[in-house]
């Protein structure tokens, strides 16, 4: 949870320059979650579709090449798999957020909003405090959005629905 305030706060206007650059480096050092949890969470998800033993096969044989992670965040990471589509072929991404890391963040965001009701009841006597609750109930929005794996299809849908000429967005 600690790597996402970073990130955060590296594009937070108020913090130092010097500051933010040291923070920017958090954004690409993430390491991933176990297989073993990935593939639950993915079981998990898609159980019950007429494609998941083929996602899973086509995930395995992929992890065997050392292809199927694409890459990781603090929260979510994307995997490559394939499935059979209308007689064809086709590579998907997959984005899985497990649940370890989601427990993680849950942990962090119940401890955030408690320091920010106490920023808020005793802000009148702590310098900077009203800054800081704004701050983390702007970092708690932006985790609860990016928990939102719907959200972020319909963002890319409406992308690729906007900007068809030149880039190009899974479906």
């Amino acid at each position: 949870g600690l790597e996402k305030v970073g990130q955060f706060l590296s594009f937070w206007p108020e913090v130092p320059l010097d500051v933010r650059a040291e923070l920017v480096k958090l954004q690409g050092n993430v390491e991933p979650s176990h297989f073993e949890e990935v593939k639950e969470t993915i079981r998990k998800e898609f159980a019950g579709t007429p494609f998941l033993e083929e996602l899973m096969a086509n995930l395995e044989h992929y992890h065997g090449q050392g292809r199927a992670l694409l890459g990781t965040g603090t929260i979510g990471e994307t995997y490559r798999s394939a499935i059979t589509v209308n007689g064809q072929r086709q590579e998907v991404v997959i984005i899985v957020i497990p649940p370890s890391i989601e427990e993680k963040f849950n942990r962090a965001l119940r401890t955030l909003g408690k320091v920010a009701e106490l920023l808020d009841l005793y802000g009148d006597r702590l310098p900077g405090a009203s800054q800081a609750s704004r701050l983390i109930t702007s970092f708690r929005n932006m985790v609860n959005a990016e928990f939102n794996l719907v959200r972020e299809a319909e963002n890319a849908n409406a992308i690729r629905r906007n900007f068809s000429a030149g880039i190009d967005t899974p479906e």
